[in-house]
């Protein structure tokens, strides 16, 4: 069996390949950690906005249940409007603070629903727009829905 001289070379790795792999992986992973803080200021991002939606969410339900301005709406000749909302144009707003956050409700004077059209279901219904809005006056969450009237 002839020796192949010059086929295989075992002299091993040298200082110069060793210094340039080890900087091309830390240049990898310098790279890869710089997107973990990315996605935790996301991450909280998200969660921030989640939790205002949900709590725009509540808030209209408590609106949609209230029925000092469900009479109201109904009936404002018979019942008198609510203290706490303001009528301003072709709504009915109403501005408080919960939480450290500003809410205002947003409903609309005129109902969506024509009484004479319906023959059955809810006579009026009028639009609501919840808005939570942070210390800095930043939207953080809103909700859109309907107060369902004369059902």
């Amino acid at each position: 069996m002839k020796k192949l001289i010059g086929v295989l070379n075992q002299d091993g790795i040298s200082l110069l390949e060793v210094l340039i792999s080890i900087s091309i992986l830390i240049l990898i992973l310098i790279s890869i950690m710089n997107i973990f803080p990315q996605m935790g200021f996301l991450n909280q991002q998200n969660e921030t906005k989640l939790q205002g939606i949900n709590t725009a969410k509540q808030i209209l339900v408590e609106w949609q249940e209230d029925t000092e301005v469900i009479n109201y709406l109904s009936n404002p000749i018979m019942y008198s409007k609510p203290a706490y909302l303001e009528e301003k144009d072709t709504y009915y707003i109403s501005e408080a603070t919960r939480d450290d956050e500003k809410v205002v409700v947003k409903i609309a004077k005129d109902s969506d629903l024509d009484a004479s059209i319906a023959k059955s279901g809810p006579t009026k219904v009028h639009q609501i727009h919840v808005q939570l809005k942070n210390n800095k006056n930043v939207l953080v969450g809103e909700s859109f829905g309907y107060l369902v009237l004369g059902e």
